[in-house]
């Protein structure tokens, strides 16, 4: 019983069509076919990677707000479980605001509108290197949307010549002259969409969540240069006496 089950799951292998086209493909669409599924595995891997890389930093974006506000949004406040955060580039903003405000406030004079624009300036730089970090494998997506029809493309122009070259050999146009060359054309077509689609759908993905954390970045430290302003700034009024 053992032989005949391996001996069907073999012909049912050798019966796909997927495989005999790849196995009668010649080696420039084996070629073809091999570094697209390549491009297709580095392109799920990055998927994986982003999905429960922004999924982790949602989460623990909310903790953070929660543990922060719950201080009455004082920067100088102790936060609980602060260590679970270190790594969080909200936290990151949060305790480059406190060296910041602590550094000048160890001058020993006023907090000014200056100030306020020296540490806001260095939030938006660190910003902006978050936002380097968030993009890497991003152009590698973009890039292999582009170009995996444009192999796909090239499979089918190859294998469309395989076909009239194997016209031209048997002197006819049957079937058993074309065949090989046509499907080895729709089977590199095939790939090179099943590679391109899901990477632009990837790239607009996480191009979407980069720009929902920039912006959940921005929002923050919006948030903490208004109450440290709030707090630290100190306002004189003019008065003109009549």
């Amino acid at each position: 019983m053992i032989v005949n089950a391996n001996a069907v799951d073999i012909n049912e292998r050798m019966d796909n069509p997927i495989i005999n086209t790849f196995i009668q493909a010649g080696i420039f669409g084996k070629a073809i076919i091999l570094f697209l599924l390549a491009m297709s595995v580095n392109i799920w891997t990055i998927i994986q990677n982003k999905y429960f890389f922004f999924k982790k930093m949602e989460h623990e974006n909310r903790l953070f707000l929660g543990e922060y506000r719950k201080t009455g949004e004082n920067i100088f406040h102790p936060l609980e479980n602060e260590e679970s955060f270190t790594t969080l580039p909200m936290f990151c903003l949060f305790s480059l605001s406190k060296f910041e405000l602590t550094h000048i406030m160890e001058e020993e004079r006023a907090i000014d509108a200056m100030d306020i624009e020296s540490i806001a300036s260095t939030l938006a730089r660190t910003i902006s290197e978050n936002k380097l970090d968030f993009e890497k494998g991003l152009y590698t997506l973009a890039t292999i949307a582009t170009v995996s029809p444009l192999l796909g493309l090239l499979g089918t122009v190859w294998g469309v010549m395989n076909a009239f070259v194997g016209m031209g050999t048997l002197g006819n146009a049957s079937i058993a002259a074309v065949a090989p060359g046509i499907s080895e054309s729709l089977a590199t077509t095939a790939v090179g969409l099943l590679v391109a689609i899901p990477s632009s759908i990837a790239y607009n993905y996480v191009k979407k969540r980069i720009q929902n954390e920039i912006t959940v970045l921005n929002n923050f430290s919006l948030e903490v240069l208004g109450n440290i302003e709030r707090k630290f700034v100190t306002r004189t009024k003019s008065r003109t006496h009549s």
